[in-house]
């Protein structure tokens, strides 16, 4: 959590605030502690592409 928060910008319990929030929105724990770190769910994973191309549009609007 604490590379995501500083690759955005925020402090970390804000990320997992965030990532609180999205949770219980969607009724997902969307990412699992592993041996190897943090993995999405399956629903994550399948959310994956519309926010990445969200996230891209966002970016050309600030262009």
């Amino acid at each position: 959590m604490s590379a995501v928060a500083q690759n955005l910008g925020i402090s970390q319990p804000g990320v997992s605030n965030a990532l609180g929030r999205l949770r219980k929105l969607l009724g997902d724990e969307l990412f699992l502690r592993t041996a190897d770190g943090m993995q999405p769910t399956p629903k994550a994973a399948a959310l994956m592409p519309a926010v990445s191309a969200a996230l891209d549009q966002i970016r050309q609007a600030q262009a």
